[in-house]
């Protein structure tokens, strides 16, 4: 672990990279801890204290060389680290109520597209009924002028069959 973060340490401490390399250095506490760590657990104590002497050096060398724009970056980049190290035990518990909400939302995105078809499909029915009922409409309209028509030709049928008759 030791080895991990100096080697991180050492890819931004490059001249190139200066704004990385200060952004590193609020995390130089997590450093500590993790050598703290290692010296408790690790059998090659005396790699570790040799790999973390590096990084602490490369970190003075570093930091002689800032500019007064740097440390106002640096310091604010610290400070909200502070800021945000209490949200960090939360992370987990969040990414999970995320991914739950996440299902959720696939969910009622797929409830959603059901419902619009079956609005459409309501729509539709609705459209048809309507077509249905103007045609019913005609049908009455022409039973009515037929039945009218043929009233009148019996009438009349009836008349000539009176009058020939007569």
């Amino acid at each position: 672990m030791i080895y991990f973060a100096y080697f991180r340490l050492h890819l931004l401490a490059r001249p190139a990279n200066k704004l990385s390399f200060f952004a590193v250095l609020s995390i130089f506490p997590l450093l500590s801890l993790s050598l703290s760590l290692s010296l408790s657990l690790s059998p090659s104590l005396s790699a570790d204290l040799e790999a973390a002497a590096k990084a602490k050096s490369k970190l003075s060398s570093a930091l002689s060389t800032l500019s007064a724009d740097d440390a106002k970056v640096i310091s604010s980049l610290h400070g909200q680290l502070e800021e945000l190290e209490g949200v960090s035990s939360h992370l987990p518990a969040i990414v999970s109520r995320l991914q739950d909400l996440s299902s959720l939302h696939v969910q009622a995105a797929d409830f959603s597209s059901r419902l619009a078809s079956v609005e459409n499909a309501a729509a539709d029915a609705e459209r048809l009924l309507r077509g249905v009922e103007d045609a019913l409409g005609a049908v009455e309209e022409g039973w009515r002028s037929n039945a009218e028509a043929m009233e009148k030709n019996l009438a009349a049928l009836d008349e000539r069959t009176k009058g020939a008759s007569s």
